[in-house]
């Protein structure tokens, strides 16, 4: 999906493979998706964190209700208003926040974190929300020059160290969520981040759940896909080891 703005449209659902664009897409229109950062929009409204909320609230308001007059970007919405919402929050307050929307309205909302949800836990606990939790971890804070290594606060030295625990937290505290690649550089440091988060803890067949089956789940695609069993879609590598 476009992932600029506040209101950002809908995603599609596509598969991995060589096929051309045509065969590879799955389901379109699969949630539709917001945030609270008004991104590259030129116009001077929103100019706050507290004018995103109004403006969202008042488009989920006017979905409901309608309007006498015509507005093409709330029928816009409406078309789409039944679909599960991918909300994406730049940190775990705004996680917190976009929970609240949810409850207002009555929606699901799939909210992405920024990964610090180990910030957050009891929060999000009480919270029955579906996260969304990249594996990107914070590089390790260099200490080779002393007078810079006075400046690094306790704050960014824990996040440091507890980040790779996050999915394991999470699923002690039985916080329902999936993770995402989004946000790392490569392929490879993705892979790098879920072994690593997996020698920290996190119960390995919990993280191929979290990879595989829980968001087929999440989709509605289980039939077809997150598994490797007779009848389904065949996604799978070959590997010489765990």
């Amino acid at each position: 999906h476009q992932t600029d703005g506040i209101a950002r449209g809908t995603s599609c659902l596509v598969n991995y493979g060589d096929n051309g664009d045509q065969l590879s897409l799955i389901q379109s229109n699969v949630t539709s998706c917001f945030s609270f950062s008004k991104g590259s929009s030129s116009q001077d409204y929103p100019s706050s964190l507290m004018g995103s909320i109004a403006l969202l609230r008042q488009l989920f308001y006017d979905g409901k209700t309608g309007l006498p007059e015509k507005n093409l970007s709330v029928e816009a919405y409406q078309k789409y208003s039944k679909l599960p919402v991918l909300f994406q929050a730049e940190d775990p307050q705004n996680v917190l926040r976009a929970f609240q929307l949810s409850k207002e309205f009555n929606q699901a909302f799939w909210i992405k974190t920024n990964g610090s949800d180990f910030k957050h836990l009891k929060d999000y606990q009480n919270m029955n929300a579906r996260l969304i939790v990249p594996l990107v971890f914070p590089k390790a804070i260099s200490s080779s020059n002393p007078l810079d290594a006075q400046h690094v606060s306790w704050t960014e030295m824990k996040a440091w160290e507890c980040a790779p625990f996050n999915p394991r937290y999470l699923s002690e505290k039985n916080i329902d969520f999936v993770i995402t690649a989004n946000g790392c550089k490569s392929a490879d440091e993705f892979l790098k981040n879920l072994k690593k988060a997996v020698n920290n803890g996190w119960n390995e067949k919990l993280a191929l759940q979290a990879l595989t089956i829980k968001p087929a789940r999440w989709l509605g695609i289980q039939k077809d896909f997150g598994s490797i069993e007779i009848g389904k879609t065949a996604n799978f590598i070959l590997c010489n080891g765990p």
